[in-house]
């Protein structure tokens, strides 16, 4: 069952209580019960016609040629109407207000012979939005953000122990000095990350848009009739003024519409192109750095391992050792001086480290586009039954990201309208087929000149060095760790397709010293369902399907790694006017990574199938001899001197083997039967 809203109570059932405990009113009916356990969306009614008028007044200026009166200037001023017949406001959702000037030239003869015009208008959408709440001075009311997203805002959000001092306080919000709440001063308060607090209901905002159309004209039949249009659109700020080309909000297009008359006037035939330019600017955090030049390095912050407020006791080798004294668990050269997660050396580096966050700051993301119209004449008017529009993403530099680089995004969108004999919108379908590439920081394997895999032996018991104590152990029971344990074994460690004395130990491949990129690159398919509202279509769902790729350019199958495929489906809600009052969405998707795994070896088939179990070294001797949970192994014939007969001639079945004449050893890994011969250890018919 597709259900809303998870079990939100802990009672392991999905029912009515976890709906009220969302309290979200699925589908607006004004209550919150089981029937918000379900997830709604709109459902469209019959298409009907509305009413959108337009007032304008034309004022003509003449001049007598030939004892006729020609029209020789002509200004339109147009307004939208609302639907009591007055003029829109500019401070009002629907506002269009544009004034047309035409000149006309004639010849000598009160003949016209060219025409110059251009259209200057205003226009006003008011959107939804939840508005940021600000106090009596105007300045943005703040709250704490719950950063490892587990429901609560608390201490185990911080920016961490930045000063080393094993506590969490004022003092690390002061080493950081970073402003995060906006306050204007650093306290303790700065030990955590902020947002500014939005407000409960959702009011409108006003989007306003400038337009400057130029249109060349050609005489046909003694008419001027429009055979070019250029029209520049620009976003407005609220003082009216248009956005600077590195503000957010930044949105300027111009497009151009070529028309073709026949020889009786008739308009037959057009087309046209938008070329635009749009900035947004994203809050963004980077590591906070410190020196300069080859000195520069990153301001990092004690982690909190053992989530007990401090980090007292959370070194990698217990708790801080005093300086210049041995830690009781490895020495001073393994914990004193470990590797340099602080990025500092010496005793620091005991602790884990994250890097500390800087303060927000806002980074532009700019976009290209050219949209490419078909048209078509229905009663006389162009209209548009197709536009392909291909929007690219931009570097700072104002050129066009590559698609091996990282924040690459290229998009085609394509959308088809449809008009019946009056030319009114009645439907339209669209989709967006676009690839995105992302660069990620890795370390790649190292290959030889072969291209083989350069591996490593993996420290197994992680003392800091790889010997004899990281082998697999003494397969075949002799009590020495060699080649013949390898070959007993059977199994290619090192990847050299043979096996021999190196395949004792583990191994991996061996990664470079140095960080590159790799590209991540993704490819999205987007089909939108349209509605038409007030004679606009509107996209009221959106289906996106999005599927990773590989380096060749084509998708993952299901079957390989990195694979990862998913399909998002967004809801819009819009209400009488054309507005935009709500959306939801989900997303479904399936991944694959394949890791790398063993299992344990295997000999016999059947029920006489049972694990191959190597002895192990106890003692670090580099051989099995002495390892016996007896001590040495007694001579055969002998009771042993720790534990008599009872104890050590008839221990645990550690080898899976049954029976143990002489001495019990310690396997791990997989079984191997450890028995004498049938006469072994036998004295006066007792085993020993």
């Amino acid at each position: 069952m597709d259900y809303a809203v998870t079990d939100l109570n802990g009672d392991n059932r999905i029912t009515a209580a976890d709906a009220i405990r969302a309290n979200v009113d699925q589908n607006k009916d004004g209550e919150v019960n089981w029937k918000d356990l379900y997830s709604y969306s709109p459902v469209m009614g019959a298409m009907r016609e509305e009413a959108q008028t337009t007032v304008s007044l034309t004022v003509n200026t003449y001049k007598v040629i030939l004892g006729q009166a020609q029209v020789v200037k002509s200004v339109t001023t147009s307004d939208a109407l609302n639907k009591d017949g007055r003029k829109i406001r500019s401070t009002e959702h629907g506002y269009n207000h544009s004034v047309t000037t035409v000149r006309y030239q004639f010849n000598a003869k009160g003949q016209l012979t060219g025409a110059t015009g251009r259209t200057v208008g205003t226009s006003t959408a008011m959107v939804k939005t939840y508005k940021g709440v600000v106090d009596a001075a105007g300045n943005a009311v703040m709250e704490q953000v719950d950063v490892d997203g587990n429901g609560s805002v608390g201490s185990e959000d911080s920016i961490g122990d930045v000063n080393g001092d094993d506590e969490v306080n004022a003092a690390d919000a002061r080493a950081a000095n970073v402003d995060r709440n906006g306050d204007r001063r650093v306290t303790e308060a700065d030990l955590y990350t902020y947002r500014q607090k939005l407000e409960t209901r959702q009011t409108e905002e006003a989007q306003r848009t400038s337009s400057v159309t130029v249109n060349t004209y050609a005489i046909i039949l003694g008419q001027a009739q429009v055979v070019k249009s250029v029209t520049t659109s620009d976003a407005l700020n609220a003082n009216g003024n248009r956005y600077g080309a590195t503000e957010h909000g930044y949105n300027h297009s111009v497009t151009t519409v070529i028309y073709s008359f026949n020889s009786k006037g008739q308009l037959t035939d057009a087309k046209g192109w938008t070329v635009g330019t749009s900035m947004a600017k994203v809050k963004t955090q980077s590591e906070q750095e410190t020196g300069t030049g080859r000195n520069k390095k990153p301001v990092m912050a004690r982690q909190d391992l053992n989530g007990d407020g401090t980090t007292e006791g959370d070194g990698l080798c217990g708790d801080r050792p005093e300086r210049g004294q041995s830690d009781h668990r490895g020495g001073r050269d393994s914990c004193e001086r470990g590797p340099e997660q602080g990025r500092g050396g010496g005793w620091k580096d005991l602790y884990s480290y994250s890097p500390v966050m800087g303060a927000m700051r806002g980074e532009a993301q700019t976009t290209v586009s050219l949209t490419v119209n078909t048209y078509k004449v229905i009663l006389g008017q162009a209209q548009v039954v197709k536009s392909v529009t291909t929007s690219d993403a931009l570097n700072k530099d104002g050129r066009k990201i590559r698609s091996t680089e990282h924040g690459y995004n290229h998009s085609v969108t394509t959308v088809r309208y449809q008009f019946n004999a009056k030319g009114q919108l009645t439907g339209a379908t669209g989709r967006t087929v676009g690839t995105s590439t992302a660069m990620v920081k890795t370390y790649k394997g190292v290959v030889d000149a072969a291209g083989n895999a350069v591996m490593e032996q993996v420290d197994v018991d992680g003392n800091g060095s790889v010997g004899s104590e990281d082998s697999i152990g003494d397969v075949n029971g002799d009590d020495e760790v060699n080649a013949a344990d390898a070959r007993a074994a059977n199994v290619d460690r090192n990847g050299d397709r043979r096996v021999t004395e190196a395949d004792l130990y583990t191994y991996k491949q061996k990664l470079e010293t140095r960080q590159t990129e790799e590209a991540q690159r993704t490819s999205s398919v987007t089909v939108n369902t349209y509605a038409i509202i007030l004679g606009q279509a509107q996209v009221v769902k959106s289906v996106t399907t999005s599927d990773a790729l590989n380096a060749n350019g084509n998708r993952y199958g299901a079957t390989e790694h990195g694979y990862n495929h998913s399909v998002t489906t967004v809801i819009y809600s819009f209400n009488s006017k054309g507005q935009l009052t709500d959306a939801k969405g989900w997303t479904v998707g399936t991944s694959m990574a394949k890791v790398k795994t063993q299992s344990e070896q295997e000999t016999g088939t059947g029920r006489n199938k049972k694990p191959v179990m190597a002895r192990q070294d106890l003692n670090g001797d580099g051989t099995t001899e002495g390892d016996g949970l007896c001590g040495d192994r007694p001579e055969r014939g002998q009771s042993d001197h720790r534990g008599g007969r009872d104890s050590c001639e008839r221990g645990p079945e550690q080898g899976r083997g049954g029976e143990l004449e002489g001495s019990v050893f310690v396997f791990a890994g997989d079984g191997r039967d450890e028995r004498g011969s049938a006469n072994d250890g036998i004295v006066d018919g007792e085993h020993v």
